[in-house]
């Protein structure tokens, strides 16, 4: 594991020093949770409107796990072509899933703190502006769960499908399109789904079981279609 640590370490570096990977991990999350607050402000002395603003919102927030990664992983490895910082880590001994296993955290880590920040604003917000009565409704026992359990598990299947689709590519604004399609994709599924649960805590602890699973499942398949002697000959 120390290989692991000492890419991902390189690759966290590497992304905090990117200025639009950063912009990505705080603008958006900062915008969704600032116009949930101010839309609720507007909302506030109607129950039912605050509830209806909250439940729409806060299902915006658990979908930034779905957002972020996308990017990130999509330029950790095609934007590592054009750098040509890639090919000396493929020329080394370090194993294929200890590669794809430290970018991939490096998409996963940066999200997961970046949804937990928004999902306490979005926390405070919705208790400074609803009633209790709304505030119950919306911040439930099982969202609480979602938030902190299910959000890191569910970054690893968009984080997994942008590994895989990029280490196919060889331009970042073509590998960039892929994840904002997968992106697109998920959130549809992941909206659809949503809106129709009425979430417990151990429906979501189960959410998140099969969230790690399917995380998992994709990694490896995301392994097995690396082409490594490929990319050392054809991305020149």
């Amino acid at each position: 594991m120390n290989k692991v640590w000492l890419v991902l370490r390189k690759e966290l570096k590497d992304i905090f020093q990117y200025r639009p990977l950063i912009y990505s991990l705080f603008v958006m999350p900062l915008m969704i949770v600032f116009l949930a607050g101010f839309v609720q402000f507007k909302a506030s002395g109607d129950p039912g409107s605050e509830a209806e603003v909250g439940n729409l919102f806060r299902l915006y927030v658990l979908a930034e796990p779905l957002i972020i990664p996308t990017i990130i992983a999509a330029y950790s490895i095609v934007g590592e072509k054009n750098s040509h910082t890639l090919e000396p880590v493929l020329a080394t001994p370090l194993e294929t899933w200890q590669l794809l296993l430290a970018k991939c955290l490096a998409a996963v880590i940066p999200a997961t703190l970046a949804t937990w920040i928004s999902g306490g604003i979005f926390v405070a917000e919705m208790a400074a502006f609803t009633t209790p009565q709304a505030f119950a409704q919306i911040i439930t026992p099982g969202w609480l769960v979602l938030m902190i359990l299910a959000a890191p598990a569910l970054t690893l299947t968009p984080t997994a499908l942008t590994v895989m689709v990029s280490s196919r590519l060889n331009e970042p604004r073509a590998a960039s399109q892929v994840a904002s399609l997968i992106f697109v994709a998920l959130l549809l599924v992941f909206s659809t789904v949503g809106r129709s649960l009425v979430i417990s805590p151990l429906l979501s602890l189960e959410i998140t079981v099969i969230l790690v699973v399917i995380g998992i499942i994709l990694l490896r398949v995301a392994t097995s279609v690396f082409q490594r002697d490929a990319i050392l000959t054809r991305w020149k």
